[in-house]
């Protein structure tokens, strides 16, 4: 399995800010519960899932081409807000009764300097 993640802009991710992140895995993925799973070492944890999974919704893991692998995982805004600097990004998929790591990396997040409110 090859996997691909674009990360391109993986020195800027932000603390509290959306993160959209196209994975595709070149095979076909038709049937797959995906989980993904974004924290860090002081305990903070997003996790997301598939809509055929108890609890995920397409806005969280979007399926573009099931039979390319194509799909996005995206972190909402204000998720990320009190994480660390480091974050270990892991997906997994169940095919069956087959479940599989297919992906732990680490990412960096910074801290955003804005600070914006609808006073100012």
């Amino acid at each position: 399995m090859n996997i691909n993640l674009d990360l391109n802009n993986d020195d800027k991710n932000f603390k509290g800010d959306t993160l959209v992140i196209p994975v595709l895995v070149n095979e076909d993925i038709t049937g797959w519960e995906i989980r993904a799973e974004l924290s860090d070492l002081t305990g903070n944890s997003s996790k997301l899932a598939t809509a055929n999974i108890t609890g995920g919704s397409t806005d969280q893991i979007t399926i573009i081409d099931a039979t390319s692998g194509s799909f996005t995982l995206t972190f909402a805004s204000g998720e990320t807000t009190g994480f660390d600097d480091k974050a270990t990004l892991e997906i997994e998929r169940v095919d069956g009764t087959n479940k599989k790591t297919i992906d732990q990396r680490e990412l960096e997040l910074k801290d955003e300097k804005i600070n914006w409110t609808d006073n100012e």
